[in-house]
């Protein structure tokens, strides 16, 4: 198994160094009719720099970076899960329906193999569109996931602010109630 994640993450780096070479496409070298002063006045052009992966950028490939792109996600997932009930009820019917024909039929088994060949066909398709279900489905729990942290961050930080603003009102009055204290003590 762990092989299978190594050769998946092999392919998203090399997918990813492929995707960052054809954005950033080479200027083609037109030869300039001006003079070879304005050339060099002109200051060379800063080639894009690209950010090399690392494993964090490999799990977040493919995670909505904004509430409408994780609602859009959902949504296509639901879509996707859907279609391949249907494709899966409707693959099956159409088994269910080839058999009896096959049997009325001279060759029976050459009509039972294609009608197996085509059911599993549609199956096959119906699996890829429920794995492409699924992944999207994973994407939007990771980002759902990374709003709640985030969220949750967020409201550690308000609290610690108002602990450590409600410390320093305590210390404040403590301290006014120990000069208080100490004035008291001291008149006689």
């Amino acid at each position: 198994m762990p092989f299978r994640f190594f050769l998946l993450s092999l392919c998203l780096v090399a997918a990813a160094a492929k995707a960052q070479e054809s954005a950033a496409p080479e200027p083609a070298e037109t030869p300039s009719a001006t003079s070879p002063a304005a050339d060099a006045a002109e200051p060379p052009k800063a080639e894009p720099k690209t950010v090399p992966l690392d494993a964090s950028a490999l799990l977040t490939i493919g995670v909505p970076r904004s509430q409408a792109e994780r609602d859009d996600m959902a949504e296509r997932a639901a879509t996707l899960k859907e279609e391949s009930r249907l494709r899966k009820e409707e693959a099956e019917k159409a088994l269910a329906n080839a058999t009896p024909v096959c049997w009325k039929k001279f060759l029976v088994s050459s009509c039972l193999d294609d009608a197996k060949v085509a059911y599993r066909k549609e199956i096959s398709i119906a699996k890829r569109q429920d794995r492409e279900s699924q992944t999207l489905d994973r994407n939007v729990r990771k980002y759902d996931a990374a709003e709640h942290v985030r969220l949750r961050d967020e409201e550690n930080a308000r609290r610690d602010e108002q602990n450590a603003k409600r410390a320093a009102e305590f210390r404040a009055e403590q301290e006014a109630k120990a000069k208080a204290r100490a004035e008291k003590q001291s008149r006689p």
